[in-house]
């Protein structure tokens, strides 16, 4: 009877458990191309998600050539601004494909600085992530900052 009780609890526990995004804190310089790594831990197999990133738009700037890690080799990834301090992360694969089971980066985000020294919060809102049967997973997120380093002129 205990190994059924157990067997239940693991059982539960693996379905109903919560997968974590994170956004790694970093330091750069003032005018310097830089990239915001994401990470994520997931207990159950993954075939998209999307998240909007909300950060200050003056402090630095949205590239292009985002960067999927070997966790999701199989996805695409899409990134764009979708007002002056959001940016909508979509990733994706068209055949469902899965990203397995585990924890650590997913994907980077290319940004430049700007010549805005200070700490700018970032942090993950309105995550969708969705399984193997497009079933929606619940999700938590942790944020991160990035600091710009360098001297700020005030000209009078």
């Amino acid at each position: 009877m205990r190994n059924i009780f157990y067997l239940l609890f693991l059982v539960t526990n693996l379905t109903y458990s919560q997968q974590t995004f994170d956004v790694n804190s970093q330091s750069v310089d003032i005018n310097t191309n830089f990239s915001i790594e994401i990470g994520l831990v997931n207990s159950v197999e993954v075939t998209a998600f999307q998240f909007d990133l909300d950060y200050d738009g003056d402090a630095f700037d949205l590239l292009s050539g985002h960067t999927l890690t070997s966790r999701a080799e199989n996805h695409s990834i899409t990134a764009s601004n979708i007002n002056d301090n959001r940016i909508r992360v979509i990733v994706y694969s068209a055949s469902n494909e899965v990203i397995d089971i585990g924890s650590g980066p997913i994907l980077n985000l290319q940004c430049s600085s700007n010549n805005e020294p200070g700490s700018y919060s970032l942090s993950v809102s309105d995550i969708v992530l969705s399984d193997i049967n497009g079933s929606s997973l619940s999700t938590s997120a942790s944020g991160g900052n990035v600091t710009i380093i360098g001297p700020e002129f005030n000209l009078q």
